[in-house]
């Protein structure tokens, strides 16, 4: 080895090696042991050395796209397209060179793109190169051609730049071949809820592009199915097309509002889109980019409370719930979409059944619901409940949409004729209930017009003595005293000649006299009945110093203060009537025939108990004109249990058993 390396250090001699681009993953290769004609990828660099005396040796390439001839300097060079390469001198060699092919990358756009329930842009795509993808970005433009003229967008669209979404790739591995989806949550984009073009683009190491993949679609946003929550949304798309709507944008916003009390269980949201509408009204000439974000911002942000915000009061949860289910039938809402919604219903309407269950005193499992055409009422279990919204799902998942309308018609109804079955011997506490009942009855109307008396403050609203007029029955003078109930016997003054202060002085001594007369409700435990009314109290005493001193916002946060107190009041009202009610049927034990229809009184398969009060009996777990179809449901549940792959071996073994046996 030693005298080689001293006869190629004498010279003339030479050495030459080609380095295929990393992308490529092939190895270098020794230039000498190639033979006169080879190809390699474009990109491959090649490294020359000379040995021995300067020029003896010369290089002379065409690959580089800079020619080098005659050189005895023998730089390295890239090969950029196909050529020669020559070393001259007594040991020269003579190549001919072609680049390998590396086509460009080819760009699929797979399906049409599509939304996720929260508003997320999904688009599947596949990615194909002979070397592997770069990189990959997928382009949207707004296609205002497609846009129907009509309302805010009569005017030309304000030139926006294109939206550029990098579509992921592998950090590691093959990126010759990539299927994958791109999900990015543009719902708040000005572009959301728009037609658009949309092109998918690629680029290989070599730095060649694909050719566009091009495509048409809306651009997916998030769904509101709360009206108000909708309106808003469609006055920020319109300010987001043109700026120019922003008077529009006003003038609908307080078009929607104009009878906040029926729009906002937070009347904080309201006094939030106020606020709004003096944003854009008071705006510079054109609105800036600051103030037009601020507006936009603010407008996304309240219909997202107004969508997704707790409600107080089961009875509006309930109905806002069959409300929005209805209209995401209508809209064609997706799976995923109705299987939430159907969700919120579930909870709403066992929010519904609590609260009912907790004004009358009971604990709530059964239901009377009157039967036309008889006198008595049939009761109806949480149970039937159930079933019913299980059916109503069913047929939504089959695209039998007309049916499961009728269906949820049908439970609508029998949860608006609902009444919880009076116990007898309830006395007291039923009276204590109605009372309290009243009360916050009063107090809901006592802050409608301290809010009406708001409005006429800074001129949005209308004197409520002029709006007294308007009708028979709604004048505001001829409300029912405070703390007076449906019969007229209630204690107060009338509202007609008394001030709002004084009508809210004569409500905390109606709560004051109505708390002598009820167990519990002295002061103590905070969390119990007494220190809900506790609560309720000093609500309704720092209401009435605001309302004396014309402080008509911080009253209303007050009276809202109080109106939840006494919610919760009713709430420890009902649970201590309930337990009261438990005591008195333990006491009193339990009739032969009669243990077996107590609900509390069943084993774990749903069997009623025996007549000697243990569990189990011979009674059939299910009976009825469906019990052909509940059959089939649950032969098709165990089907689909015993074909998912990641249950335990031992559990589809067993499964598959029952589907053998029955």
């Amino acid at each position: 080895m030693g005298t080689s390396g001293a006869n190629i250090a004498a010279g003339p001699n030479w050495e030459g090696w080609v380095q295929p681009p990393a992308y490529s993953g092939k190895p270098t290769l020794y230039l000498g042991d190639l033979k006169d004609r080879f190809d390699v990828p474009k990109g491959s660099n090649v490294t020359v050395r000379f040995y021995g005396e300067d020029g003896v040796l010369t290089l002379s390439e065409t690959v580089s796209g800079e020619p080098l001839s005659g050189t005895s300097a023998a730089p390295d060079f890239a090969v950029r397209q196909p050529g020669e390469i020559e070393i001259d001198g007594p040991t020269g060699r003579l190549w001919d060179v072609a680049l390998q092919p590396d086509a460009a990358p080819t760009v699929e756009l797979i399906g049409p793109m599509t939304r996720a329930p929260s508003g997320e842009t999904r688009q599947n795509f596949r990615l194909t190169d002979d070397f592997g993808v770069a990189r990959a970005v997928l382009t949207i433009t707004r296609d205002p051609e497609a846009v129907d003229k009509r309302y805010g967008y009569v005017l030309s669209p304000e030139a926006r730049p294109a939206l550029e979404v990098t579509v992921p790739l592998p950090q590691i591995g093959d990126r010759r071949e990539i299927e994958g989806m791109i999900g990015e949550n543009l719902a708040q984009h000005p572009f959301a809820g728009l037609p658009v073009q949309i092109s998918l683009t690629a680029w290989d190491e070599a730095g060649q592009a694909s050719d566009e993949a091009i495509g048409e679609a809306i651009l997916p946003t998030r769904r509101f199915f709360d009206p108000l929550a909708a309106a808003l949304i469609d006055v920020r798309q319109e300010l987001l097309w043109n700026r120019e709507n922003a008077t529009r944008a006003a003038q609908v916003i307080r078009a929607v509002t104009v009878d906040p009390t029926q729009l906002f269980d937070d009347m904080r949201h309201y006094f939030r889109l106020r606020e709004v509408v003096g944003v854009i009204e008071g705006r510079e000439d054109p609105m800036s980019d600051a103030q037009l974000g601020e507006v936009t911002d603010a407008l996304w942000e309240i219909a997202l409370l107004l969508e997704d915000g707790q409600l107080k009061d089961a009875l509006e949860r309930l109905h806002r719930a069959q409300e929005r289910l209805s209209q995401a039938m209508r809209d064609g809402a997706t799976p995923e979409e109705i299987q939430k919604l159907m969700q919120e219903l579930r909870e709403a309407t066992r929010d519904y059944m609590q609260q009912l269950a907790e004004q009358q005193g009971e604990q709530g499992d059964g239901t009377d619901m009157p039967d036309q055409g008889q006198q008595d009422g049939q009761q109806i279990t949480g149970d039937q409940l159930q079933q019913l919204m299980d059916r109503i799902q069913e047929l939504m998942e089959q695209g039998r949409m007309a049916e499961a309308q009728q269906l949820l018609d049908m439970l609508a109804e029998m949860l608006e004729n609902m009444r919880v079955t009076q116990s007898e011997g309830q006395g007291q506490g039923g009276e204590s209930m109605q009372g309290l009942q009243d009360m916050l009855r009063d107090q809901q109307q006592l802050n409608d017009d301290t809010f009406s008396d708001l409005q006429e403050q800074f001129g949005g609203g209308q004197p409520r003595s002029e709006q007294g007029d308007q009708g028979e029955g709604t004048q505001k003078g001829q409300q029912p005293q405070a703390g007076e109930g449906q019969d007229g016997k209630g204690q107060g003054a009338e509202p007609n000649g008394q001030s709002l202060a004084e009508r809210q002085q004569a409500l905390r001594d109606q709560l004051a006299r109505q708390r002598q007369s009820m167990n519990g409700a002295g002061g103590g435990d905070e969390e119990g009945l007494g220190g809900a009314l506790d609560r309720a109290d000093r609500a309704m005493d720092e209401a009435e110093e605001a309302l004396g001193q014309n402080d008509l916002s911080g009253a209303l946060d007050s009276q809202a203060e109080a109106m939840e107190a006494l919610r919760d009041g009713m709430r420890q009202l009902g649970e201590q009537q309930a337990q009261s009610q438990q005591e008195q049927e333990g006491q009193q034990g339990e009739a032969g025939g009669q243990s077996g229809s107590d609900p509390m009184r069943r084993d774990p398969l749903g069997r009623a108990a025996g007549d000697t009060g243990q569990f189990g009996s011979d009674e059939p777990l299910y009976e009825g004109e469906d019990v052909y179809r509940r059959a089939e449901e649950l032969t098709d549940e165990i089907r689909r249990r015993s074909a998912e792959q990641d249950r335990p071996e031992d559990e589809r073994n067993y499964l598959n058993r029952l589907l053998d046996r029955f």
